[in-house]
């Protein structure tokens, strides 16, 4: 953070510490099925030794603030839309997806309140996949890079650290049952980061991130 005076928000270790954070608290994506916490101790495992940069997007598209993603007029939110011997099926859009041009796998959370009733519970889900698999697409901003600097001096910061942005859209896309760790549970997905212990982790690297900033 030093090296980039704080302005590189999603480098590859911000996720890494957030899946650590839930590592630590597997046992509470256990409370109903075992098989969930075992996959999330296996996935850590697995992003530590192949030392994986991951994209994350936690929230669903705001077509309207004021009502639930359940009574939403425009059924654009991912959701579940029908589970198979190999996994889960899903389909529809989520925001925002940050470094996905340059990640290995995409990290598929909560982050929002969930009513905890049936109509909710296609919407309450967790995994992690590549972003390669059949089916993601990714609707990325426009770049902030000037394509005509004469130098990478004239714009020192933006020709380095765009991390990009990116809406991530789920055309039937089937999630491995050992990829999941959330499934048709509300009541797991809220208040997931401040009993599993992830919040810290990221906040961790948050803080670390706005200290390296120079003051103003």
């Amino acid at each position: 953070m030093d090296a980039t005076c704080g302005m590189f928000g999603r480098s590859p270790d911000f996720l890494n510490v957030m899946l650590t954070g839930f590592a630590i608290g597997a046992d509470e994506f256990g409370r109903r099925d075992p098989k969930f916490a075992e996959n999330v101790r296996k996935y850590h495992a697995f992003a530590r030794d192949a030392d994986l940069c991951m994209t994350h997007t936690l929230l669903n598209p705001q077509v309207d603030r004021s009502k639930p993603v359940e009574a939403q007029d425009k059924d654009l939110a991912a959701r579940i839309v029908r589970e198979t011997d190999a996994g889960v099926v899903i389909n529809g859009a989520r925001m925002v997806s940050t470094l996905c041009a340059f990640s290995d796998d995409i990290l598929v959370m909560p982050s929002t309140f969930l009513a905890t009733n049936e109509a909710a519970a296609p919407y309450a889900f967790g995994f992690s996949i590549p972003v390669a698999t059949a089916g993601l697409k990714f609707i990325c901003r426009p770049s902030v890079v000037h394509q005509n600097a004469g130098s990478a001096m004239d714009y020192p910061l933006s020709s380095r650290l765009d991390e990009g942005d990116a809406l991530a859209v789920f055309d039937n896309v089937l999630v491995p049952w050992d990829r999941v760790f959330i499934h048709r549970d509300p009541e797991m997905c809220n208040g997931l980061y401040s009993r599993t212990g992830a919040m810290p982790q990221v906040m961790h690297q948050t803080t670390t991130k706005n200290l390296a900033k120079p003051s103003s």
